[in-house]
């Protein structure tokens, strides 16, 4: 594998001869993946030998190093047990440290790896707002944010600029998991060597500081802000912080400590491949000067009259409904920011409940996901069954159930089935079925 000379040179400036070479030997190193679980998901009494993990990853609670198979093509990772993720990104949402009832955004969200993970510690409590520039990556983060059954994100699709009029002041933690250079993807995916040249840090660099510049204005006072990338140089790690800083000196680099990782030095830390289990990432904390603010809110309550198959704990929602599709805010969504949320573009608005197909309302997958069998009335299918299910066979049952039914695979909601006389017509969604 051919390194870039530039490259070579920086990196060797970062660790010195000897580092450098311990750095290339992890090249002969098969890619480490992490698999984490969703606790928002997963039964209390899931026997979790079943899957093909191996060591616990020491800063990520609930994690997992893949030990073999293919756990992306289990029905476990289709029915959102699980999010596969390398295990060195997971570090980013240790050092943001989210807490249930909080409002926070992650700016860069896609695919939405770190999205999922602040939900899960979130709880189900507060707001995630999940932005992602690009359409079609945004598309696949909405898509995940469903997958693992979140029910408090909002995914918008908008340039960072365009949030800071919506949201002045307003998160109380945000991640900025910044676009980069990607010198970490060397090792796993060689063709980003092909994409690098020695002007792509100072490039990515200009457009690092505009995306903190924005984040800066809709942090609130005391608020945490945390910057990643998965790249090695200066130019975007450090020389990135301190010009952020110099420019804001509201803002302070704030020490941290990652399990199994070590300790940071004036506020940043850098994971190399050749020294944790992982990729690499650099990771910098900072605190914006003042003290935070208590969030005051005043929820929205519809008249939107929800279909029979909603569960009933649905309607003390701030309720919405755009076309045909009708939707639950997240609790906590104020009236002020729903009218802001309306001047943007936005893909998942908390939580799809159904949509009018034809003249009969009909669940959305979106519901589904975000039920567990003590929810709604459920059949339990076997793993055949639940790879044709995907596949968008037809099912058939011994039970006498008819109307909408929860299909679950080993007490996990994957989605929904019509049952007709022990004939559940199978309603996965056509866009994520395999053929």
């Amino acid at each position: 594998m051919q390194l870039p000379d530039a490259f070579v040179l920086n990196m060797k400036s970062l660790l010195g001869e000897a580092g450098f070479f311990q750095y290339l030997e992890s090249f002969n190193k098969k890619p480490e993946q992490g698999l984490r679980l969703n606790t928002l998901k997963v039964p209390s009494d899931f026997d979790l030998s079943v899957l093909p993990i191996g060591e616990k990853i020491p800063w990520c609670k609930d994690a997992y190093y893949v030990n073999g198979g293919q756990p992306g093509l289990s029905p476990y990772h289709e029915a959102g047990l699980y999010y596969l993720q390398d295990p060195s990104a997971m570090s980013a949402v240790a050092v943001l440290s989210p807490l249930p009832g909080e409002n926070i955004l992650d700016l860069c969200a896609a695919p939405g790896g770190k999205s999922t993970q602040i939900a899960i510690a979130m709880q189900g409590k507060g707001i995630l707002f999940s932005n992602e520039i690009n359409p079609s990556r945004a598309q696949i983060l909405s898509r995940n944010i469903e997958r693992m059954g979140i029910q408090n994100a909002v995914v918008m699709n908008e340039h960072p600029e365009h949030l800071v009029s919506a949201f002045p002041s307003f998160f109380d933690r945000i991640l900025v998991d910044a676009p980069c250079s990607g010198e970490g993807m060397f090792r796993k995916d060689p063709g980003a060597i092909s994409e690098w040249d020695e002007n792509a840090p100072s490039r990515c660099a200009e457009r690092q500081l505009l995306i903190l510049e924005s984040a800066v204005k809709m942090l609130k006072d005391g608020g945490t802000l945390v910057y990643s990338t998965c790249t090695f140089n200066a130019t975007e790690n450090e020389n990135v912080v301190s010009a952020f800083c110099r420019a804001h000196p509201e803002m302070h680099v704030s020490d941290f400590e990652l399990p199994g990782a070590g300790i940071s030095e004036n506020g940043s830390l850098h994971l190399y491949p050749h020294v944790i289990r992982g990729e690499g990432h650099f990771l910098a904390k900072m605190v914006k000067e003042g003290s935070a603010s208590s969030f005051s809110v005043k929820t929205t309550r519809s008249r939107i009259i929800l279909p029979d198959f909603v569960p009933e704990v649905y309607k003390d929602y701030p309720l919405g409904q755009k076309k045909d599709l009708i939707f639950a805010w997240p609790k906590t969504l104020s009236a002020d920011t729903e009218g802001a949320l309306l001047k943007l573009k936005v893909l998942r608005q908390g939580l799809h409940l159904a949509s009018q197909k034809g003249k009969t309302p009909e669940p959305d997958h979106a519901l589904a996901m975000a039920l567990t069998p003590d929810d709604y009335p459920h059949i339990d299918i076997s793993e055949e069954d639940a790879v044709n299910y995907i596949k968008g066979e037809v099912l058939h049952t011994d039970s006498n159930c008819r109307g909408w039914v929860l299909i679950c695979y080993h007490g996990i909601s994957m989605g929904w089935g019509k049952c007709v006389d022990h004939v559940i017509k199978n309603h996965y969604p056509k866009g994520l079925r395999r053929r």
